[in-house]
């Protein structure tokens, strides 16, 4: 079992999960041959690459009927707000303000500072008409990360998994996991039981 964003020392390295996911592999294939590319197939394109689609042999560029397709691939959630679902996950590691009275505004800028004005306009509509189903976590703002859409059994199974590795690794590297752990409790002024001796 594994969770969105979570870290595994023990798991492939970083040069064979970047050269085989489910972007560079596509891209890779759509530059060394000579047709039409686009991806995914299923259940519908919203990219083409390659060189005859885009005029580049690395190239990558919006397929004709792409903003048709993309809610096709979020169709599989089961979720009434997809696009607002898919924004707070890209923009989870961005500040937004715990105090604002109204989260729209801040997630429509976010996205229109990193996307395209073609992707920003159409996911902005999606999210507008979206609203009227979307009900507002309790703990929308907080500091960390929770694996939410697991059942509590899976997080005990979790924690217990990870507790297993940390009482595997050397003395040194908890020691280095630790003052690594503190100095980000410093940086963001969490107050905690400091280790005897720090200051």
């Amino acid at each position: 079992m594994s969770i969105l964003g979570e870290i595994d020392e023990n798991g492939n390295t970083p040069e064979k999960r970047i050269s085989s996911n489910f972007f560079t592999v596509p891209l890779k294939k759509a530059s060394q041959i000579s047709a039409e590319f686009v991806y995914p197939h299923r259940p519908s394109p919203v990219f083409k690459m390659g060189e005859l689609s885009t005029g580049l042999s690395w190239g990558v560029d919006y397929f004709d009927e792409w903003d048709k397709n993309l809610p096709k691939l979020l169709s599989d959630t089961k979720s009434r707000t997809p696009f607002i679902d898919l924004s707070l996950f890209v923009f989870r590691c961005s500040e937004i303000p715990s105090n604002s009275k109204d989260l729209w505004p801040v997630l429509f800028e976010l996205i229109r500072k990193r996307f395209s004005n073609r992707l920003s306009s159409f996911w902005c509509k999606r999210i507008s008409s979206e609203k009227v189903f979307w009900q507002k976590p309790k703990d929308l703002f907080q500091q960390t990360f929770l694996p939410a859409l697991l059942s509590f059994k899976e997080q005990e199974i979790s924690i217990s998994k990870r507790r297993d590795l940390l009482l595997n690794l050397r003395q040194d590297r908890l020691i280095d996991r630790i003052l690594y752990l503190e100095d980000l409790l410093n940086t963001y002024n969490i107050v905690y039981t400091k280790t005897r001796g720090a200051k």
